[in-house]
């Protein structure tokens, strides 16, 4: 059952809708584009399975949530977060983010590092890679998306067509909400630069990850945005390391089998 909280940020009080399951280490799950219904099953499984505790939040303006006019940035959704944490009393939290969700966690995790012990960015947009422009997503038909994202998009894509009329205002909306968070190129150049040392996630330093497939594309990487090797990954402005050039996630080998 989806719970809210009023959040009280630097642009004044916000309401978060959040679900929150189970019990043990705390996992923020950041949702992308597609709305906090690309993440449930997700979040399903690594709850019951990983005995931990997994709080997923909608980003204001998704799935038929309200967007304050002042929230107009990763920047201040990380900002936000950031009081969330706060608010629900949380610490050295797992921050995992798909799409935008990553570039979120990445934001969040230089925001407040203290409350942030683990990032794990999965298909993360947000930071530049010379030679890997992030397509034009705002060009694309829902079938081009779903050709640019799965291995198999009649798997996992979605035919507009086949939709209510409801559901179809929920993509709308979603889709404007994202234009205003992300931008038309969904990068921030000053996300990346200046240069990190690795640390070791069992010592209890900060780490991060970076996932460059989907749990869902087996077969192929996602083409939205492609980093082919370790060379091409920019290191962050933060005390984390990028860990990238990993093979294909399986249902078996993916980013939640080590974060748990």
């Amino acid at each position: 059952m989806a719970e809210v909280s009023i959040v009280s940020c630097e642009q004044g009080p916000v309401s978060v809708t959040f679900t929150d399951r189970g019990e043990g280490r705390v996992h923020l799950l950041l949702h992308g584009g597609g709305g906090s219904a690309t993440v449930t099953a997700f979040a399903d499984r690594l709850a019951e399975t990983s005995g931990v505790r997994v709080v997923v939040p909608i980003h204001p303006g998704f799935d038929g949530t309200d967007r304050p006019e002042q929230l107009t940035s990763i920047a201040d959704l990380a900002g936000l977060y950031a009081a969330l944490l706060d608010e629900l009393d949380l610490r050295r939290v797992t921050v995992i983010g798909n799409s935008i969700g990553g570039w979120i966690a990445a934001e969040l995790g230089l925001l407040v590092p203290q409350s942030v012990s683990r990032i794990v960015l999965v298909d993360a947009v947000g930071i530049e890679v010379p030679g890997h422009p992030v397509a034009d997503f705002f060009s694309l038909t829902p079938a081009q998306v779903a050709e640019f994202s799965y291995a198999d998009p009649r798997r996992f894509g979605t035919d507009p067509a086949t939709l209510s009329p409801d559901r179809l205002a929920v993509m709308k909306a979603n889709r404007e909400a994202l234009s205003v968070y992300g931008g038309s190129t969904m990068t921030d150049a000053t996300l990346s630069g200046g240069s990190v040392s690795l640390h070791d996630g069992a010592s209890g330093n900060n780490t991060v990850s970076a996932a460059g497939d989907t749990a869902a594309s087996t077969g192929k990487p996602s083409s939205v945005v492609r980093v082919n090797s370790r060379k091409d990954a920019p290191t962050m402005r933060s005390p984390w390391a990028m860990l990238t050039n990993r093979k294909t996630p399986t249902d078996s080998d993916s980013p939640m089998a080590n974060i748990a």
